[in-house]
């Protein structure tokens, strides 16, 4: 779960939510958390597709093209779809650091932090001198400092994801999109143990100590 909080106090209302739920606002006025989470699976699969990489071919790698992303797949599901989060977030991990969360950026500093990660990545120019597996492993480390900004309320991962498309589409590389959001839930395998969800791999990604990135470039190259 969710939680917002100001300096170490709890926020007792997430404006994001529905009042007394930890379910947020949505367009289509649903106010179960399980119901919520099928319905956005269901528009998000038609959105997250290899057609989006052509659809922001033409715009430029920056804040803004996050943004659009972001509002592109979210905007019939969020009225701030495309808008960064303006409350601080806390998540327990359930892997890696069962228990804990990782420190997010705050919402003042959303927008210098992921600009300066950006400005950074585009400096970078071996992309054609790099095989696919080489290219994804380079782009994996801006990924995480990106989604560690964590910079919308919800659907980060799936943004992210989409922005490592649109980006690797740009210098010819291709990834199979649909093979990635596959692992957006977390596997369950025969003996009832549970897999590592997209947003898992982030996590174990972005620790503060002995990071591990092999799981999530290993999905990327799926």
């Amino acid at each position: 779960m969710v939680f917002t909080y100001n300096d170490d106090a709890p926020i007792l209302q997430d404006p994001y939510v529905y009042s007394d739920t930890n379910v947020l606002v949505n367009r289509f006025g649903i106010n179960d958390y399980t119901l919520l989470n099928q319905k956005e699976k269901e528009v998000i699969k038609s959105r997250l597709t290899s057609e989006l990489f052509k659809e922001f071919s033409g715009q430029a790698i920056d804040v803004e093209l996050v943004k659009s992303i972001h509002r592109y797949l979210f905007e019939n599901i969020f009225d701030w779809a495309g808008e960064f989060r303006t409350v601080p977030l806390y998540k327990e991990e359930r892997f890696f650091i069962p228990g804990l969360s990782l420190t997010y950026s705050k919402p003042d500093n959303i927008e210098r932090e992921l600009d300066a990660i950006l400005r950074h990545l585009n400096t970078i120019r071996r992309w054609n001198q790099a095989d696919k597996k080489q290219c994804i492993g380079l782009l994996t480390e801006y990924l995480v400092k990106m989604w560690r900004v964590l910079p919308f309320r919800d659907g980060n991962v799936r943004t992210i994801i989409a922005f490592a498309g649109i980006f690797l589409y740009k210098h010819n590389v291709a990834i199979n999109i649909e093979n990635v959001a596959s692992l957006l839930s977390r596997p369950v395998f025969a003996d009832g143990r549970e897999g590592l969800s997209l947003r898992d791999m982030f996590v174990g990604a972005a620790l503060d100590e002995k990071p591990d990135s092999s799981f999530l470039e290993h999905a990327l190259n799926l």
